[in-house]
């Protein structure tokens, strides 16, 4: 498969051209990769104008995902994330309505959802999990979510833009997309995925998932949201691919991308871009770039043999594991979630022993692997498991967190009270307080979830007595709520 980015700056990096134009280092070597580091000069192209080689490597990742359109992100998911509830937003007012818009939401959502409704000026109806004994990361029952959207729908008396949701989650929970896409295309709007965390998807082959997943329902759903009935989503390429940080993937299915409305002389994709714009930086990184361009050709290469043969290693890996007495959750395939007493502990340990794990409370130790980790490192992955003692992180009864378990008594369905708009939150002059002086207050925090789970508070909400006691628990100190 062709590389036209990466091949492009190749050439004009050994060219030693005079380069009288951005960036100030002028390809001198401080870290090493500066000569590969351009800007738009002729021949380049441009991100949100792309009719040259981004445009030809855009129409690659299209064809390897097949969806209708991928169109790339430098700026990660959190760019792609704002501009899909553009896209939906400008969708709907071509409808006419003149209504208030809003977005039906699961609460799963990552802060850049909440910063994109806030500079949409998008009200958000907001759908809750099922309490969950064990956690603030909660499961989500359909029947609910379809009580709770048609309930919203029926009082607005009029639909939204859209439903949006996160797929796979930190802990690797995936939902049942195709259930959610059933709901929303009811009513003729779109379903909008953050799969941040599940580019990857598109490659697993079912025989790796009759082999290795005996969770019949993960198995069903664990597939790319654009397989499984989503109108966009979004792909963090670089969580789970050879991508440099900040690379991402914008998806529409092949059906959205038949129905989005343009002005007679735009381009579907031209559209898209604009949306995207305003959201992302005028310099966009050609590294990054090259490194997306790259991976199609990683991709094209084999990379679905090499990604499903890994994943079974994976499984070996979590099987053993299973069988010294590790609580081991299902999740989606690239990710060992063990669920223990103290996975801060777990992790601090296991980094003195040269393991950095991604994340870490009171409850989970979340470790994200890919074909790149290698072998040896489920090898030594399984040894220092090995070293610790896990009598110290697992429970006797069911592998569950027992102390200090403050989600035990803390409902996850809080009756939250809005009290401003998520945007009115945006743009109000905040202070900083204690969190067991923030009672009554008016919550004015972007990254106030279960870092990173479920939201405690929306900014905008009234701060209650179980809100503090979820802070409490996973050790936030201070707020910032909205100045009185």
């Amino acid at each position: 498969m062709n590389t036209p980015i990466a091949d492009f700056v190749k050439d004009y990096a050994n060219k030693n051209k005079i380069r009288a134009h951005m960036p100030g280092h002028k390809g001198a070597a401080y870290l090493g990769i500066e000569a590969l580091d351009i800007t738009e000069v002729s021949g380049a192209d441009a991100l949100y104008l792309a009719d040259g080689i981004i445009n030809e490597s855009e129409g690659a990742a299209t064809y390897i995902f097949g969806s209708g359109l991928t169109v790339y992100s430098t700026e990660g998911s959190s760019q792609c994330i704002k501009s899909m509830l553009n896209i939906a937003l400008c969708q709907w007012k071509r409808e006419g309505l003149k209504n208030r818009p809003y977005i039906i939401a699961l609460r799963n959502c990552h802060s850049a959802f909440l910063c994109g409704a806030a500079l949409l000026d998008l009200d958000v109806c907001w759908i809750y999990p099922k309490d969950s004994a064990t956690s603030y990361f909660g499961l989500f029952d359909y029947e609910d979510i379809t009580c709770q959207a048609e309930k919203y729908i029926n009082e607005k008396g009029y639909e939204p833009i859209g439903l949006y949701a996160t797929s796979p989650d930190y802990i690797g929970n995936i939902l049942d997309v195709g259930l959610l896409a059933k709901l929303i295309h009811s009513y003729n709007k779109p379903l909008i995925i953050d799969n941040a965390h599940g580019a990857y998807l598109a490659f697993i082959n079912c025989e790796t998932k009759e082999k290795n997943i005996e969770n019949k329902t993960l198995r069903e759903t664990l597939v790319h949201p654009l397989e499984a009935g989503a109108d966009m989503c979004c792909d963090s390429a670089h969580k789970t691919l050879p991508v440099l940080t900040g690379g991402a993937y914008l998806h529409l299915s092949k059906e959205y991308y038949n129905k989005i409305i343009v002005s007679q002389m735009g381009t579907v994709k031209h559209y898209i871009k604009s949306c995207m714009l305003p959201f992302g930086s005028t310099s966009p990184s050609y590294l990054i770039l090259q490194s997306l361009d790259l991976c199609n050709r990683y991709i094209a290469d084999g990379y679905r043999g090499i990604l499903n043969s890994y994943i079974d290693k994976i499984y070996e890996l979590k099987n053993s594991l299973k069988t010294k007495g590790w609580n081991i959750l299902d999740s989606d395939p690239l990710k060992l979630v063990i669920n223990c007493i103290d996975g801060i502990a777990l992790s601090k340990e296991l980094s003195g022993l040269n393991i950095e794990c991604e994340y870490a409370d009171q409850d989970y130790l979340v470790m994200m692997l890919t074909p790149e980790s290698g072998l040896e490192s489920l090898k030594k992955i399984e040894e220092k498991l090995g070293v610790v003692s896990y009598h110290k992180y697992v429970s006797q009864k069911d592998g569950l967190s027992q102390e200090n378990n403050v989600s035990q008594t803390v409902s996850v369905k809080h009756q939250n009270e809005e009290i401003i708009s998520i945007r009115e939150a945006l743009f109000a002059p905040k202070e900083i307080v204690p969190v067991n002086k923030s009672l009554g207050r008016i919550c004015g925090a972007f990254n106030l979830s279960c870092p990173p789970a479920l939201l405690i508070a929306a900014p905008g909400e009234r701060i209650k007595e179980n809100h503090i006691a979820m802070m409490k628990k996973y050790n936030i100190e201070t707020i910032d709520v909205i100045l009185e």
